[in-house]
Protein backbone atom coordinates (compact mmCIF):
# COMPACT_ATOMS: atom_id res chain seq x y z
CA UNK A 1 0.00 0.00 0.00
CA UNK A 2 1.23 3.42 -0.90
CA UNK A 3 0.94 5.46 2.19
CA UNK A 4 2.38 8.53 0.82
CA UNK A 5 -0.42 10.51 -0.37
CA UNK A 6 -1.66 10.10 3.55
CA UNK A 7 1.59 11.40 4.88
CA UNK A 8 1.77 14.22 2.90
CA UNK A 9 -2.09 15.22 3.59
CA UNK A 10 -2.18 14.09 7.08
CA UNK A 11 1.55 13.70 8.18
CA UNK A 12 3.09 16.17 10.83
CA UNK A 13 6.56 17.45 9.17
CA UNK A 14 8.68 15.26 11.39
CA UNK A 15 6.51 11.96 10.00
CA UNK A 16 6.79 13.98 6.48
CA UNK A 17 10.93 14.03 6.79
CA UNK A 18 11.06 10.96 8.46
CA UNK A 19 9.16 9.07 5.64
CA UNK A 20 10.79 10.96 2.93
CA UNK A 21 14.39 10.18 4.45
CA UNK A 22 13.33 6.17 5.25
CA UNK A 23 12.77 5.79 1.59
CA UNK A 24 15.89 7.36 -0.02
CA UNK A 25 18.18 6.69 2.33
CA UNK A 26 18.39 2.75 4.25
CA UNK A 27 21.43 2.89 6.49
CA UNK A 28 23.62 0.75 4.04
CA UNK A 29 26.10 3.69 3.21
CA UNK A 30 29.38 4.89 3.73
CA UNK A 31 28.93 8.10 5.93
CA UNK A 32 27.74 11.08 3.89
CA UNK A 33 29.76 13.44 6.69
CA UNK A 34 33.01 13.83 7.82
CA UNK A 35 33.99 12.44 11.14
CA UNK A 36 36.52 10.55 12.90
CA UNK A 37 37.64 7.37 11.86
CA UNK A 38 40.46 4.96 11.73
CA UNK A 39 41.69 6.00 8.13
CA UNK A 40 43.98 9.04 8.57
CA UNK A 41 44.24 11.51 5.85
CA UNK A 42 45.59 14.88 6.16
CA UNK A 43 45.94 17.40 9.13
CA UNK A 44 44.32 20.25 9.46
CA UNK A 45 44.92 23.69 12.27
CA UNK A 46 43.60 22.94 15.57
CA UNK A 47 40.68 24.53 16.10
CA UNK A 48 38.32 26.10 19.78
CA UNK A 49 35.96 23.13 20.42
CA UNK A 50 38.10 20.41 18.67
CA UNK A 51 39.06 17.09 20.21
CA UNK A 52 42.20 16.93 21.71
CA UNK A 53 42.37 13.31 21.14
CA UNK A 54 43.22 14.24 18.04
CA UNK A 55 45.91 16.88 18.19
CA UNK A 56 48.98 15.41 16.52
CA UNK A 57 51.60 15.97 19.41
CA UNK A 58 54.71 14.77 17.41
CA UNK A 59 53.98 17.24 14.68
CA UNK A 60 53.43 20.02 17.61
CA UNK A 61 56.94 18.61 18.87
CA UNK A 62 58.31 19.98 15.45
CA UNK A 63 57.08 22.56 14.77
CA UNK A 64 55.36 24.44 18.03
CA UNK A 65 51.93 24.07 15.90
CA UNK A 66 48.91 22.44 16.93
CA UNK A 67 47.16 20.04 14.25
CA UNK A 68 44.53 17.68 14.12
CA UNK A 69 44.17 14.69 12.77
CA UNK A 70 41.76 14.27 9.46
CA UNK A 71 40.36 11.27 8.52
CA UNK A 72 38.42 10.06 5.62
CA UNK A 73 34.97 8.64 6.79
CA UNK A 74 34.23 10.55 10.69
CA UNK A 75 31.09 10.23 11.60
CA UNK A 76 30.12 12.86 14.13
CA UNK A 77 29.63 16.64 13.38
CA UNK A 78 27.57 19.59 13.82
CA UNK A 79 24.96 20.61 11.00
CA UNK A 80 23.86 23.99 10.61
CA UNK A 81 20.29 24.55 8.67
CA UNK A 82 19.82 28.06 7.56
CA UNK A 83 15.89 28.53 6.20
CA UNK A 84 15.35 31.79 4.32
CA UNK A 85 11.99 32.89 5.86
CA UNK A 86 12.03 36.27 3.92
CA UNK A 87 8.47 37.37 2.04
CA UNK A 88 10.26 35.88 -1.63
CA UNK A 89 9.67 32.53 -0.01
CA UNK A 90 6.10 32.72 0.19
CA UNK A 91 5.58 33.02 -3.47
CA UNK A 92 3.27 29.69 -4.36
CA UNK A 93 4.96 26.92 -3.42
CA UNK A 94 8.42 27.86 -2.47
CA UNK A 95 7.93 27.63 1.03
CA UNK A 96 6.33 24.42 1.22
CA UNK A 97 9.19 22.81 -0.44
CA UNK A 98 12.12 24.78 1.61
CA UNK A 99 10.09 23.49 5.05
CA UNK A 100 10.38 20.18 3.66
CA UNK A 101 13.99 20.13 2.55
CA UNK A 102 14.89 21.26 6.11
CA UNK A 103 12.42 18.94 8.11
CA UNK A 104 14.14 16.09 6.07
CA UNK A 105 17.72 17.21 6.20
CA UNK A 106 17.15 17.82 9.98
CA UNK A 107 16.20 14.25 10.52
CA UNK A 108 18.70 12.59 8.29
CA UNK A 109 21.53 13.98 9.70
CA UNK A 110 19.90 13.47 13.75
CA UNK A 111 19.70 9.72 12.35
CA UNK A 112 23.44 9.45 11.26
CA UNK A 113 24.03 11.09 15.32
CA UNK A 114 25.47 14.27 14.32
CA UNK A 115 24.53 17.26 16.34
CA UNK A 116 21.76 19.36 14.33
CA UNK A 117 20.61 23.08 14.42
CA UNK A 118 18.44 25.56 12.89
CA UNK A 119 18.51 28.95 12.31
CA UNK A 120 16.38 31.24 10.30
CA UNK A 121 16.20 34.34 8.63
CA UNK A 122 13.23 35.19 11.40
CA UNK A 123 15.54 35.41 13.79
CA UNK A 124 15.28 32.09 15.61
CA UNK A 125 18.21 29.63 16.31
CA UNK A 126 18.26 26.51 18.33
CA UNK A 127 21.94 25.18 18.90
CA UNK A 128 23.15 22.28 17.57
CA UNK A 129 22.02 19.27 19.64
CA UNK A 130 21.36 15.24 19.44
CA UNK A 131 18.41 15.16 21.58
CA UNK A 132 15.54 13.85 19.92
CA UNK A 133 13.05 16.20 22.02
CA UNK A 134 14.65 19.34 21.15
CA UNK A 135 15.04 18.05 17.45
CA UNK A 136 11.00 18.12 17.83
CA UNK A 137 10.89 21.56 18.85
CA UNK A 138 13.00 22.62 16.17
CA UNK A 139 10.08 20.87 13.96
CA UNK A 140 7.12 22.43 15.85
CA UNK A 141 8.87 25.79 14.62
CA UNK A 142 9.02 24.95 11.30
CA UNK A 143 5.17 23.65 11.30
CA UNK A 144 4.12 27.01 12.28
CA UNK A 145 6.57 29.37 10.67
CA UNK A 146 5.26 32.19 8.40
CA UNK A 147 7.83 33.80 5.51
CA UNK A 148 7.53 37.23 5.69
CA UNK A 149 9.09 40.65 5.75
CA UNK A 150 12.67 41.00 3.89
CA UNK A 151 16.19 40.42 5.68
CA UNK A 152 19.64 42.38 5.33
CA UNK A 153 22.05 39.50 3.93
CA UNK A 154 25.15 41.22 5.18
CA UNK A 155 24.00 41.52 9.18
CA UNK A 156 22.15 38.12 8.76
CA UNK A 157 25.40 35.83 7.47
CA UNK A 158 27.75 37.56 9.88
CA UNK A 159 25.31 36.69 13.00
CA UNK A 160 25.03 33.17 12.19
CA UNK A 161 28.75 32.99 11.50
CA UNK A 162 29.29 34.13 14.84
CA UNK A 163 26.93 31.05 15.81
CA UNK A 164 28.94 27.72 13.85
CA UNK A 165 31.36 26.93 16.49
CA UNK A 166 32.76 24.00 14.84
CA UNK A 167 33.94 22.29 11.60
CA UNK A 168 30.74 20.26 9.72
CA UNK A 169 28.23 20.95 7.14
CA UNK A 170 26.32 24.42 6.48
CA UNK A 171 23.03 24.01 4.58
CA UNK A 172 21.61 26.95 3.31
CA UNK A 173 18.09 26.74 1.86
CA UNK A 174 16.81 30.09 -0.10
CA UNK A 175 15.74 31.67 -3.43
CA UNK A 176 18.70 33.66 -3.29
CA UNK A 177 17.48 36.17 -5.39
CA UNK A 178 19.13 38.47 -3.80
CA UNK A 179 22.82 40.07 -4.03
CA UNK A 180 25.09 36.83 -3.86
CA UNK A 181 28.40 38.64 -2.90
CA UNK A 182 27.00 38.04 0.30
CA UNK A 183 26.69 34.62 -0.19
CA UNK A 184 30.15 34.85 -1.86
CA UNK A 185 31.79 36.06 0.99
CA UNK A 186 29.91 33.44 3.67
CA UNK A 187 30.88 30.19 1.83
CA UNK A 188 34.23 31.21 1.22
CA UNK A 189 34.82 32.26 4.38
CA UNK A 190 33.29 28.84 6.42
CA UNK A 191 35.83 27.18 3.21
CA UNK A 192 38.37 28.73 5.13
CA UNK A 193 37.43 27.37 8.42
CA UNK A 194 36.89 23.66 7.12
CA UNK A 195 33.26 23.97 6.95
CA UNK A 196 31.91 22.35 3.91
CA UNK A 197 28.52 24.31 2.50
CA UNK A 198 25.89 23.15 0.17
CA UNK A 199 23.14 25.35 -1.30
CA UNK A 200 19.41 24.30 -2.34
CA UNK A 201 17.99 26.77 -4.35
CA UNK A 202 14.40 26.87 -4.23
CA UNK A 203 12.24 28.56 -7.01
CA UNK A 204 8.44 28.21 -7.88
CA UNK A 205 8.42 27.41 -11.15
CA UNK A 206 6.87 30.52 -12.81
CA UNK A 207 10.05 32.03 -11.48
CA UNK A 208 11.89 29.45 -13.30
CA UNK A 209 9.89 29.79 -16.44
CA UNK A 210 8.29 32.94 -16.68
CA UNK A 211 5.13 31.88 -18.37
CA UNK A 212 3.51 35.58 -18.86
CA UNK A 213 2.80 37.67 -22.16
CA UNK A 214 1.45 41.00 -22.95
CA UNK A 215 1.17 43.93 -20.29
CA UNK A 216 1.25 42.58 -16.86
CA UNK A 217 1.57 44.42 -13.55
CA UNK A 218 3.60 42.69 -11.26
CA UNK A 219 3.39 43.32 -7.59
CA UNK A 220 6.56 43.13 -5.16
CA UNK A 221 6.01 40.53 -2.05
CA UNK A 222 8.21 41.99 0.17
CA UNK A 223 8.45 45.80 -0.66
CA UNK A 224 4.79 45.72 -2.29
CA UNK A 225 5.46 47.71 -5.29
CA UNK A 226 3.64 47.59 -8.37
CA UNK A 227 5.43 47.60 -12.03
CA UNK A 228 3.85 47.65 -15.04
CA UNK A 229 5.93 45.51 -17.53
CA UNK A 230 5.61 44.19 -21.25
CA UNK A 231 6.28 40.19 -20.78
CA UNK A 232 7.07 39.54 -23.95
CA UNK A 233 10.11 41.98 -23.76
CA UNK A 234 10.87 41.32 -20.51
CA UNK A 235 10.94 37.72 -21.10
CA UNK A 236 13.89 37.07 -22.73
CA UNK A 237 16.49 39.42 -20.56
CA UNK A 238 14.98 37.95 -17.47
CA UNK A 239 15.87 34.21 -18.59
CA UNK A 240 18.93 35.38 -19.32
CA UNK A 241 19.76 37.35 -15.85
CA UNK A 242 18.02 34.21 -14.49
CA UNK A 243 20.91 32.02 -15.92
CA UNK A 244 23.44 34.08 -15.24
CA UNK A 245 22.80 34.45 -11.45
CA UNK A 246 22.51 30.78 -10.85
CA UNK A 247 25.67 29.90 -13.25
CA UNK A 248 28.04 32.19 -10.81
CA UNK A 249 26.22 31.10 -7.14
CA UNK A 250 27.01 27.61 -8.25
CA UNK A 251 30.35 28.29 -9.50
CA UNK A 252 30.99 30.35 -5.75
CA UNK A 253 29.61 26.97 -4.42
CA UNK A 254 32.04 24.25 -5.99
CA UNK A 255 35.02 26.72 -5.96
CA UNK A 256 34.65 26.71 -2.08
CA UNK A 257 34.18 22.98 -2.07
CA UNK A 258 30.56 22.95 -1.49
CA UNK A 259 27.58 22.49 -4.56
CA UNK A 260 24.36 23.98 -5.45
CA UNK A 261 21.24 21.79 -5.77
CA UNK A 262 18.39 23.55 -7.44
CA UNK A 263 14.83 22.62 -7.85
CA UNK A 264 11.15 24.26 -8.45
CA UNK A 265 8.22 24.01 -6.10
CA UNK A 266 6.42 21.91 -8.88
CA UNK A 267 10.00 19.20 -8.56
CA UNK A 268 9.62 16.49 -6.01
CA UNK A 269 11.50 17.04 -2.86
CA UNK A 270 12.29 13.72 -3.27
CA UNK A 271 14.97 14.20 -5.84
CA UNK A 272 16.73 16.99 -4.28
CA UNK A 273 17.29 15.15 -0.85
CA UNK A 274 18.39 12.18 -3.52
CA UNK A 275 21.31 14.36 -5.30
CA UNK A 276 22.38 15.42 -1.67
CA UNK A 277 22.84 11.97 -0.40
CA UNK A 278 24.04 10.41 -3.26
CA UNK A 279 26.22 13.29 -4.18
CA UNK A 280 24.63 14.03 -7.38
CA UNK A 281 24.65 17.48 -8.79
Amino acid sequence: MDISPFVEKYGSLFIKSKFLVDGLYQGKHRSITFGYSVEFTEHRPYEVGDDLRFVDWKVYARTDRFMVKKFTDETEMDVYVFLDTSGSMRYEAKFHSAILIAGALLYLFNTQKDRVSLYTTSGFFAPPTRRKDELKEMFRYLENITPQNTFIPDEVFMDFSIRIKKRGYIILISDFLYDISYIERFIRFMHKKHRTTVGFMVLSEKEEKFPFSGGALFKGIEEEAIVEVNADLEKRMYLKALKEHKKSLSNHFKSNGGKLITLTDKDGVESAISMFIGGGR
